[in-house]
């Protein structure tokens, strides 16, 4: 009998699950048997509030309104068709009670329906959560910054440069140690200048006196020799294969972008850091700066260590330790609190479907039940809407607050340092109030 389409804000393959067990659980004889009781439940109840009221009458339309409902709902069957609302991913499962289906697809679409036009107005400023996950911008950027110093990433490099005995990460840091951080000592650039600058312009030294040893020959482990100006045309080159779609895959991987929809790490971050502002940085930028930050303290205490500077080195280890444990300790808060709780709420509601079942036949009680159930269903279809506002709110901050940094370019490692400070505050708070989505719902 006809078809539903219902607009999954969770997971739509848990909530398939779910739905596939209502299908089985109410096609059975068992369910028919436990609604008889209930029915019968509800007569005895009936029976019984009319002998403390004095036996006057017995309300058997209200058992009776329950059943015709009963009837209605779980008797016919449809088709329900699940359509995951981050993903577009539809998923089909038969044989659904009409009440369940009919409540679910009109619900949900009033609720898609109502997010989809408070986004028609400031769509244009932020990334649609009817599109992408709640606070996504901010969550991969952030993500980048932490995870693109990874194993994985640097291992991806050296295959997009020949692999063998290449090897790119050791290479930054003997450039870093003997002509970046030479260039400070000769006090051609000073840290705050450094820290200031591109990354290109604030790592390279042009130097035909000072050399280092490059590790980028597919047949060579024992390197070869550079000045430091060669070394750095030959360390870039090297380096410019970030954008190479073996690297890329080991994003993909590291971000858990999902590829199917045509995108992939460097458009979602080419789109991430235009939703923010920051135009004027290209998205192989970015990376290189997050790829290159990392590297340049592990190089800067490997030096304190080859100049006996144990105190210097000391305090440099511990500012990374410091870091890496601060970023260890951030998770996803999309990941870590708003999927799994809106997957959870909207698997629970249509779960328990069969126990609404048993009590809409028992009279006036039971249907008051139903009509909470009911409330309940919307309840949880106005959390998109809500989480609409918060991510506009979020996003329009951060971009607020990165506005001065964006504007010189997020290519520098204070310009990422800063930023990262940025993301971190304004995810905190998102979580924050998207967790507090429900309680706000409840007003409305």
């Amino acid at each position: 009998m006809g078809s539903f389409s219902i607009h999954s804000i969770g997971d739509s393959a848990f909530l398939e699950q779910i739905l596939i067990a209502v299908s089985m659980i109410t096609g059975t004889g068992d369910f028919e048997k436990m609604v008889s009781i209930g029915l019968l439940l509800g007569v005895l109840m009936i029976c019984i509030q009319s002998v403390f009221q004095g036996a006057k009458q017995i309300n058997l339309q209200q058992v009776l309104v329950g059943w015709i409902l009963y009837a209605c709902f779980f008797g016919p069957t449809t088709t329900v068709t699940i359509e995951d609302a981050y993903t577009g991913q539809v998923r089909v499962v038969a044989n659904i009670p009409i009440g369940v289906g009919f409540a679910g697809g009109v619900i949900s679409n009033v609720g898609y329906t109502i997010t989809n036009l408070f986004e028609t107005g400031y769509g244009v400023i932020v990334p649609n959560v009817t599109e992408s996950h709640f606070s996504e911008t901010l969550k991969l950027l952030n993500d980048v910054r932490r995870r693109a110093y990874d194993t994985g990433v640097f291992t991806a490099l050296n295959s997009a440069n020949g692999g063998g005995y290449v090897d790119v990460r050791r290479s930054w840091n003997n450039y870093i140690r003997e002509c970046t951080l030479t260039k400070v000592d000769l006090n051609l650039m000073s840290l705050d200048e450094l820290m200031n600058r591109s990354t290109d312009s604030a790592l390279r030294f042009n130097s035909q006196l000072y050399g280092t040893r490059l590790y980028l020959s597919t047949a060579n482990p024992d390197g070869a020799d550079y000045t430091c100006t060669d070394g750095w045309v030959a360390i870039s080159t090297a380096t410019a294969n970030l954008s190479s779609p073996v690297v890329v895959d080991a994003l993909n991987s590291l971000l858990g972008i999902d590829t199917s929809t045509g995108d992939n790490a460097l458009t979602k971050l080419t789109d991430s850091l235009q939703a923010m502002g920051a135009t004027t940085t290209s998205s192989i930028d970015y990376l290189k700066a997050a790829v290159l930050e990392p590297l340049y303290y592990e190089a800067a205490a490997g030096r304190y260590q080859d100049l006996q500077d144990y105190g210097s080195a000391l305090m440099v280890n511990q500012a990374i330790q410091q870091r890496n444990t601060q970023w260890a300790a951030e998770q996803s808060m999309f990941m870590t609190v708003v999927r799994p709780m809106l997957t959870f709420f909207e698997g629970f509601i249509y779960a328990i479907t069969p126990i609404i079942a048993f009590i809409i036949v028992m009279g006036s009680f039971g249907l008051q039940l139903a009509g909470k159930y009911v409330q309940t269903i919307l309840w949880i279809q106005l959390w998109m809407p809500v989480l609409s506002i918060i991510n506009l709110f979020v996003h329009t901050a951060a971009s607020n607050e990165m506005s001065s940094l964006s504007a010189g370019g997020l290519n520098s490692m204070y310009a990422l340092s800063s930023t990262g400070d940025v993301l971190q505050h304004w995810i905190a708070t998102g979580g924050m109030l998207a967790a507090a989505t429900p309680v706000i719902s409840l007003f409305i």
